[in-house]
Order: structure tokens, then sequence, then C-alpha cells
């Protein structure tokens, strides 16, 4: 039964997701406002129920994951049952949403891949906060939730790239930074965590380089057209990257 002098601190675990969404969303309001855009506000919703959706799912097959996978080393264990079949599950949903995106861009994309990072964040935080209590929320609103929306935007990013490239091998490229790229690091964060001692004290180190990655990524979509304006312009995303670097290699 439930422990009512521990509701406050289920609040602070769901009240994790939509501070750090906020964080990240001062890029995306500031751009479009500059911009005179409107955010597609209703991808944001959709993909914020797919990570709800993707969260659930898990969570329901977790003992036919455990039957299946019944290795239980700490590599199995953090970058099988965890990395890997999050990010699968990210990647195949992002891609749904993704299919038809009005005036889609990059920086809409990271933005689709944090709110999904933010639906899976919000259930998971709720499921340990009732499952193991107060003790382990802080912890999961430092660490837990920054990790799943930056590991998930990242993900956008390079499926992104991949959506607006035509060539094929270029969709390859971008494709397999999308799966290594957040699969890797969140791996490596779960196995921190599972490893205990020592090496928990670089998750810290580790969530503060996933944000800076991350920023660097939103900073450089924004150079980025929009698929609206490489149509209106005649350009493959591939050619408007020749075509920007161009001057830069003359300067050189």
């Amino acid at each position: 039964m439930m422990d009512f002098k521990s509701i406050p601190y289920y609040f602070i675990a769901l009240s994790a997701v939509p501070v750090f969404y906020l964080i990240y969303f001062r890029h995306f309001f500031r751009y479009y406002r500059l911009k005179g855009e409107v955010p597609v506000y209703s991808k944001h919703l959709e993909s914020f129920l797919c990570g709800i959706i993707l969260a659930l799912t898990i969570i329901l097959f977790a003992p036919y994951i455990d039957r299946f996978i019944n290795n239980d080393t700490v590599f199995v264990d953090a970058f099988v049952k965890a990395a890997l079949i999050e990010k699968t599950g990210t990647i195949v949903l992002f891609m749904l949403v993704i299919r038809y995106y009005p005036r889609f861009s990059i920086l809409e994309g990271i933005v689709s891949g944090i709110a999904i990072g933010a639906g899976f964040s919000l259930v998971e935080n709720l499921v340990y906060a009732l499952t193991f209590g107060p003790e382990v929320i802080i912890v999961r609103l430092v660490f837990s939730a920054p990790l799943h929306l930056t590991t998930c935007g990242i993900a956008g990013y390079y499926c992104s790239s991949m959506h607006l490239s035509s060539s094929h091998h270029i969709k390859v490229l971008k494709l397999l930074p999308a799966f290594a790229v957040p699969i890797a690091l969140h791996g490596v964060f779960d196995a921190m965590l599972i490893l205990d001692g020592s090496l928990l004290y670089l998750a810290a180190p580790l969530v503060v380089a996933l944000i800076m990655m991350l920023e660097i990524l939103i900073s450089r979509s924004k150079l980025i057209p929009s698929r609206k304006s490489l149509v209106e312009e005649h350009l493959r995303l591939e050619d408007w990257i020749l075509k920007y670097r161009q001057p830069r290699f003359e300067r050189w």
C-alpha cells in the first residue's frame, strides 16, 4: 500500500522530466521566435506519448526479455537489456513520428527525440519511485532524466540527418551513429551504476559530457535548413553541406 508521506517524492520523480525538457526547450523557443515560426507542438506531444508507450511496453515484456536473455553479466544488463532495447525502440518510434512532419528540420528532429526521452523517463522514474521508494528518486532526478533526454536527442539528430539525406550511403553513415553513439553512452552509464564503487563517481561527468554534446548538436542543427527550404532551393542536404563548406575551404 502506498505511503502517503511519500507522495511528495512521487511528484519530484514526475517533475524531473518537465524541468529538464523546459531547460532544453528554451533553445527551440528562442530559435523559432527569431525565425517567426511556430513549433510543431502536435509532433512533440506525439513523440512524448511514444516515449510513454515504449517505456510501458518494455516494462510489460521485461520478464520475457529476462527469460530470453538469461545471461546476467554487466555487459548484457547494461548494453543489451537496457541500452540496446531502449534505443532501438526509440529509433523505430522516431522514424514513425517523422514519416510526415510539416516543415521538418534537424532541429525539430532533436526536439522529437528529446520528447520521446521525456516520455520514457517519466514512466521509468515513476515506476522506480513506486518500486524502490523515495531513496532512489533524487539520484534518478539528477542522472536518469538528463541521460534519457540527451541520448534520445542525439539519436534524433543523426536520424534526422539520415531522413533529410538523399544518397543511400550517406543514409547508412548517419544511421550507424544513430544507433552506436546513444547505445554506447547509455550502456556505459548503466554499467557504472551496476558496478557501483568508485566508477559511480564518473556518472556525473558522463552526464555533463552528454549535455555538452547535445548542446553542440543543437547549435549545429540551427545552421541546417529545413526540408522545405532545401526543396525551395532545389538542393539535397548533401549539396547544401558542400555549398556551406566551400567558402571555408577557400579561406583555408
